[in-house]
């Protein structure tokens, strides 16, 4: 049996997308996962998020997935990738820390 273990998830959002209709805002979740024990590396997964008019819900897409052998690999990466969605304005997060 493999277990699926978040070990950081965050949200980033553009500060001014508050007064956007919320089919006009974009967001990214930024996530490190571990599969243990079927495959004991770490991943981060970098995915954009926008509002599905259609749907009324999220709607995920370009999901780009990185696969690293150590959680100090993973983590390096992950503040890369954060680093640049800020440059781009995502500088609003929610985060969560397992």
């Amino acid at each position: 049996m493999c277990a699926r273990i978040v070990c950081m998830q965050e949200i980033l959002a553009r500060p001014d997308d508050e007064c956007r209709p919320p089919a006009e805002r974009e967001f990214y979740e930024l996530r490190i996962d571990e599969q243990y024990p079927a495959d004991p590396r770490y991943y981060v997964f970098a995915t954009k998020i926008r509002w599905d008019e259609e749907t009324n819900g999220p709607f995920f897409e370009n999901e780009q997935i990185e696969r690293f052998e150590t959680y100090d690999e993973a983590s390096r990466f992950y503040e890369t990738r954060r680093s640049a969605l800020m440059q781009l304005g995502f500088t609003v997060s929610g985060m969560d820390l397992f």
